[in-house]
């Protein structure tokens, strides 16, 4: 069993993960392509999957959110 309290701290920890440090590291990873001197069609390639974790990124947050309300209006205080 976890308690509410421990429930609600560790989803908003992965809140603050998927909202805050995957943008970034995925920002950076878009930037710095062009230095490593892929063909362009590696390149469109690596691009498109990154588009995709962050499409994933986004809905793996949106849940997380969903969650961690419905776990903060729920009565019960373990889980």
């Amino acid at each position: 069993m976890i308690t509410k309290a421990e429930l609600l701290r560790r989803f908003n920890e992965i809140i603050v993960t998927e909202g805050y440090a995957m943008p970034l590291y995925l920002g950076h990873l878009l930037q710095t392509l062009p230095w490593y001197g892929l063909p362009a069609d590696l390149e469109t390639t690596v691009r498109s999957v990154l588009e995709k974790v962050r499409m994933e990124t986004e809905a793996t947050r949106a849940n997380s959110e969903q969650i961690y309300l419905n776990i903060q209006e729920s009565h019960k205080e373990e889980f």
